[in-house]
């Protein structure tokens, strides 16, 4: 193993000498440029992940506008603090924060206890354990949760990133749009599922008689049943 990692960074050294040797820097631009090929010799490409069925959540919080900017943050925290805790008891995987808002999935298997078989009874029971947290916590006061789910066909991917310290990780198609949707029409505290996600629920239960569904117009996709 140790010779493989010498003889990939001879590869990579030789590969960083040519680049020298070709563009001459003269300047700052130069530099970059050279600094952009660089990312390109040593940044690794992992290749995408792909699952033919796998539940992805939407989760927004809601924090009350007269909340000042000081006491919003430290609720936000505290609001991750739960959500962190939440996601460990139950392995369900985190794909990204943006703002207000939180991306998760289950059914990946990218942790032992990530079954594809348990994917939404555990996407759900993660919801239904941060919403009576959040509800029970007197600090927490003025702070809501919403949350939108869908499952289907979902492809995850990690995207280098030269301008910040933090990779970024993505899901791609459309069922992390889907279940966005469904989180853009959830109502404060509730918890919206697509009708393949309230019927991939109904399976994991062992029921077979399907859940009373909700027909609604939705953005970009039409008449929907949720």
């Amino acid at each position: 193993d140790c010779e493989q990692h010498d003889a990939s960074w001879t590869t990579h050294l030789d590969q960083w000498e040519r680049i020298i040797e070709e563009y001459s820097p003269q300047d700052a631009k130069d530099w970059e440029r050279m600094f952009c090929m660089w990312d390109d010799v040593f940044t690794p490409r992992a290749e995408a992940e792909v699952y033919i069925e796998a539940t992805i959540l939407f989760l927004e919080v809601q924090i009350n506008d007269q909340i000042t900017p000081v006491d919003a943050q430290q609720r936000m925290a505290l609001v991750h603090s739960i959500i962190e805790s939440a996601m460990d008891a139950l392995a369900v995987r985190k794909i990204e924060t943006r703002y207000n808002c939180c991306l998760c999935m289950t059914g990946t298997e990218f942790t032992e206890d990530d079954g594809a078989d348990t994917q939404m009874l555990r996407i759900v029971a993660f919801a239904m354990h941060a919403l009576q947290m959040v509800a029970e916590d007197e600090r927490l006061e003025g702070v809501q949760l919403r949350f939108g789910v869908a499952t289907g066909s979902i492809s995850v991917a990690f995207i280098p990133a030269r301008t910040s310290f933090v990779p970024n990780v993505c899901a791609f198609g459309s069922i992390p749009n889907l279940a966005a949707r469904m989180l853009q029409t959830a109502l404060p505290g509730g918890i919206h599922l697509t009708d393949c996600s309230a019927m991939r629920m109904r399976k994991e239960q062992g029921e077979e008689s399907l859940p009373p569904m909700h027909r609604m117009t939705v953005k970009g996709l039409g008449e929907v049943n949720t």
